[in-house]
Protein backbone atom coordinates (compact mmCIF):
# COMPACT_ATOMS: atom_id res chain seq x y z
CA UNK A 1 0.00 0.00 0.00
CA UNK A 2 1.45 3.68 -1.05
CA UNK A 3 0.01 6.70 0.70
CA UNK A 4 -2.04 7.50 2.86
CA UNK A 5 -0.60 4.24 5.10
CA UNK A 6 -3.30 3.37 8.11
CA UNK A 7 -0.70 3.17 10.23
CA UNK A 8 2.16 5.69 10.56
CA UNK A 9 5.38 4.87 13.10
CA UNK A 10 7.88 7.34 14.28
CA UNK A 11 10.94 7.82 15.51
CA UNK A 12 12.05 9.79 18.62
CA UNK A 13 14.70 11.71 19.07
CA UNK A 14 15.87 13.67 15.85
CA UNK A 15 12.57 13.10 14.24
CA UNK A 16 9.54 14.52 16.37
CA UNK A 17 11.39 15.65 18.90
CA UNK A 18 14.82 18.09 19.08
CA UNK A 19 16.37 16.58 21.93
CA UNK A 20 20.07 15.12 19.87
CA UNK A 21 21.62 18.25 21.90
CA UNK A 22 20.34 16.75 24.78
CA UNK A 23 21.57 13.15 23.89
CA UNK A 24 24.93 14.98 22.54
CA UNK A 25 25.50 17.32 25.65
CA UNK A 26 24.72 14.33 28.09
CA UNK A 27 27.70 12.30 26.84
CA UNK A 28 30.10 14.87 27.10
CA UNK A 29 29.93 15.03 30.80
CA UNK A 30 29.59 11.09 30.95
CA UNK A 31 32.54 10.80 28.95
CA UNK A 32 34.84 13.26 30.92
CA UNK A 33 33.30 11.92 33.86
CA UNK A 34 34.57 8.70 32.79
CA UNK A 35 37.78 9.88 31.31
CA UNK A 36 36.80 8.07 28.21
CA UNK A 37 38.40 10.22 24.48
CA UNK A 38 35.31 12.01 22.80
CA UNK A 39 34.83 11.59 19.31
CA UNK A 40 31.31 13.30 17.63
CA UNK A 41 31.18 11.18 14.41
CA UNK A 42 31.21 7.97 16.09
CA UNK A 43 29.09 8.38 19.22
CA UNK A 44 26.40 10.59 17.48
CA UNK A 45 27.02 8.16 14.73
CA UNK A 46 24.94 5.17 16.90
CA UNK A 47 22.07 7.39 17.80
CA UNK A 48 18.99 4.89 17.86
CA UNK A 49 21.02 2.07 19.26
CA UNK A 50 19.93 1.24 22.92
CA UNK A 51 22.05 3.12 26.01
CA UNK A 52 23.24 -0.20 26.71
CA UNK A 53 24.70 -1.40 23.70
CA UNK A 54 26.45 2.15 23.71
CA UNK A 55 27.56 2.16 27.34
CA UNK A 56 28.77 -1.33 26.67
CA UNK A 57 30.84 -0.27 23.61
CA UNK A 58 32.90 2.66 24.93
CA UNK A 59 32.49 2.02 29.00
CA UNK A 60 33.83 -1.79 28.62
CA UNK A 61 33.15 -3.31 32.13
CA UNK A 62 31.77 -0.04 33.69
CA UNK A 63 28.99 0.10 31.58
CA UNK A 64 26.32 0.23 34.38
CA UNK A 65 27.80 2.83 35.93
CA UNK A 66 27.78 4.71 32.60
CA UNK A 67 24.32 4.06 32.17
CA UNK A 68 23.31 5.08 35.36
CA UNK A 69 25.46 8.50 34.87
CA UNK A 70 23.93 9.03 31.87
CA UNK A 71 20.69 8.32 33.28
CA UNK A 72 20.93 10.73 36.01
CA UNK A 73 21.91 14.16 33.55
CA UNK A 74 19.67 13.28 31.05
CA UNK A 75 16.77 13.55 33.93
CA UNK A 76 18.28 16.56 35.35
CA UNK A 77 18.81 18.64 32.10
CA UNK A 78 15.82 16.94 30.43
CA UNK A 79 13.40 19.83 30.19
CA UNK A 80 15.55 22.77 29.39
CA UNK A 81 16.95 20.97 26.53
CA UNK A 82 13.81 18.82 25.16
CA UNK A 83 11.56 20.56 22.36
CA UNK A 84 9.35 19.34 19.47
CA UNK A 85 9.98 20.15 16.01
CA UNK A 86 8.34 23.21 15.11
CA UNK A 87 5.65 20.98 12.86
CA UNK A 88 6.03 17.48 14.78
CA UNK A 89 2.45 18.35 16.94
CA UNK A 90 0.70 19.94 14.05
CA UNK A 91 1.42 16.92 12.14
CA UNK A 92 0.47 14.46 14.98
CA UNK A 93 -2.65 16.02 15.06
CA UNK A 94 -4.00 16.42 11.81
CA UNK A 95 -2.97 12.61 11.19
CA UNK A 96 -5.01 11.68 14.26
CA UNK A 97 -7.93 13.61 13.08
CA UNK A 98 -7.69 11.69 9.95
CA UNK A 99 -8.02 8.60 12.21
CA UNK A 100 -4.51 7.32 11.31
CA UNK A 101 -2.89 4.75 13.80
CA UNK A 102 0.15 6.93 15.17
CA UNK A 103 2.81 5.17 17.00
CA UNK A 104 6.58 5.17 18.07
CA UNK A 105 9.64 3.25 17.69
CA UNK A 106 12.67 4.12 19.29
CA UNK A 107 15.59 3.49 20.69
CA UNK A 108 14.95 4.86 23.69
CA UNK A 109 13.80 2.94 26.50
CA UNK A 110 10.34 3.08 26.96
CA UNK A 111 9.53 4.71 30.43
CA UNK A 112 11.64 7.34 28.97
CA UNK A 113 10.17 7.94 25.87
CA UNK A 114 7.07 8.27 27.19
CA UNK A 115 8.31 11.20 29.86
CA UNK A 116 9.31 13.09 26.49
CA UNK A 117 6.48 12.83 24.52
CA UNK A 118 4.15 13.76 27.78
CA UNK A 119 6.50 16.33 28.47
CA UNK A 120 6.18 17.86 24.61
CA UNK A 121 2.26 17.17 24.44
CA UNK A 122 2.76 14.18 21.73
CA UNK A 123 1.87 11.28 23.53
CA UNK A 124 -1.89 11.70 23.93
CA UNK A 125 -2.05 11.48 20.19
CA UNK A 126 -0.55 8.03 20.28
CA UNK A 127 -1.70 4.32 20.24
CA UNK A 128 1.69 2.43 21.14
CA UNK A 129 5.32 2.67 21.27
CA UNK A 130 8.61 0.14 21.47
CA UNK A 131 11.40 1.03 23.05
CA UNK A 132 15.03 -0.62 23.39
CA UNK A 133 14.13 -2.67 26.74
CA UNK A 134 10.51 -3.75 25.20
CA UNK A 135 12.55 -6.72 22.92
CA UNK A 136 15.74 -8.34 22.76
CA UNK A 137 16.80 -7.06 19.59
CA UNK A 138 16.35 -3.24 18.94
CA UNK A 139 16.89 -1.44 15.36
CA UNK A 140 18.04 -2.07 12.92
CA UNK A 141 17.07 -5.40 13.56
CA UNK A 142 12.91 -5.59 11.86
CA UNK A 143 11.77 -6.93 15.37
CA UNK A 144 10.35 -2.99 16.78
CA UNK A 145 8.32 -2.79 14.05
CA UNK A 146 7.49 -5.95 13.41
CA UNK A 147 6.00 -5.78 17.28
CA UNK A 148 4.80 -2.00 16.56
CA UNK A 149 2.64 -3.53 13.80
CA UNK A 150 1.46 -6.01 15.66
CA UNK A 151 0.14 -3.99 18.56
CA UNK A 152 -1.34 -1.50 16.21
CA UNK A 153 -3.04 -4.36 14.68
CA UNK A 154 -2.30 -3.75 11.53
CA UNK A 155 -0.93 -5.67 8.70
CA UNK A 156 3.12 -4.34 7.61
CA UNK A 157 2.23 -3.23 4.17
CA UNK A 158 -0.02 -0.95 5.81
CA UNK A 159 2.22 1.04 7.87
CA UNK A 160 5.26 3.18 7.04
CA UNK A 161 8.30 4.93 9.42
CA UNK A 162 9.41 7.61 9.72
CA UNK A 163 12.77 8.80 10.91
CA UNK A 164 16.48 9.98 10.82
CA UNK A 165 19.01 8.10 11.11
CA UNK A 166 20.42 5.07 8.97
CA UNK A 167 19.31 2.61 11.26
CA UNK A 168 15.76 3.88 10.87
CA UNK A 169 16.10 3.26 7.48
CA UNK A 170 17.62 -0.30 7.64
CA UNK A 171 14.77 -1.44 10.23
CA UNK A 172 12.17 -0.75 8.12
CA UNK A 173 13.95 -2.29 5.39
CA UNK A 174 14.57 -5.70 7.07
CA UNK A 175 10.75 -5.40 8.26
CA UNK A 176 9.66 -4.73 4.61
CA UNK A 177 7.76 -1.69 5.43
CA UNK A 178 7.54 1.15 3.81
CA UNK A 179 9.99 4.16 4.78
CA UNK A 180 10.23 7.81 5.09
CA UNK A 181 13.68 9.60 5.77
CA UNK A 182 13.79 12.91 7.14
CA UNK A 183 16.69 15.22 6.66
CA UNK A 184 16.22 17.68 9.99
CA UNK A 185 17.86 15.10 12.11
CA UNK A 186 20.86 12.79 12.53
CA UNK A 187 21.24 12.39 8.19
CA UNK A 188 21.54 13.53 5.22
CA UNK A 189 19.43 12.43 2.40
CA UNK A 190 22.28 10.77 1.10
CA UNK A 191 22.92 8.80 3.87
CA UNK A 192 19.44 7.76 4.14
CA UNK A 193 18.67 6.84 0.85
CA UNK A 194 21.82 4.51 1.13
CA UNK A 195 20.53 2.59 4.03
CA UNK A 196 17.16 2.27 2.14
CA UNK A 197 14.86 5.10 2.59
CA UNK A 198 11.89 5.04 0.38
CA UNK A 199 11.47 8.44 0.56
CA UNK A 200 13.24 11.72 2.00
CA UNK A 201 11.78 14.86 2.55
CA UNK A 202 13.39 18.20 3.66
CA UNK A 203 10.50 19.86 5.57
CA UNK A 204 7.46 19.18 7.50
CA UNK A 205 5.53 20.15 4.25
CA UNK A 206 7.07 17.85 2.24
CA UNK A 207 6.25 15.00 4.75
CA UNK A 208 2.87 15.87 4.95
CA UNK A 209 2.33 15.61 1.31
CA UNK A 210 4.14 12.25 1.38
CA UNK A 211 1.70 11.24 4.42
CA UNK A 212 -0.79 11.97 2.05
CA UNK A 213 -2.02 14.82 3.97
CA UNK A 214 -3.74 17.21 1.72
CA UNK A 215 -3.70 20.18 3.73
CA UNK A 216 -1.27 21.13 6.39
CA UNK A 217 -0.77 23.01 8.60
Amino acid sequence: MGAPWSTVIFDQDGTLLDSLPLCRNTYEQVFRQFDLPWNDGEVMGMMGVPLKQISQQFAGDRWEDFMQAYSRIYQRDHDAWTRAFDGALPLVKALHRQGRKLGIVTGKRHHAAIHSLMYTGIWPFMSFLVGADDLPRAKPFADPLLKAAELAGTAVENCVYVGDGPFDMQAAAAANMASIGVTWGMAAAAELEANGAGQVVDSWAALARALGLVEFP
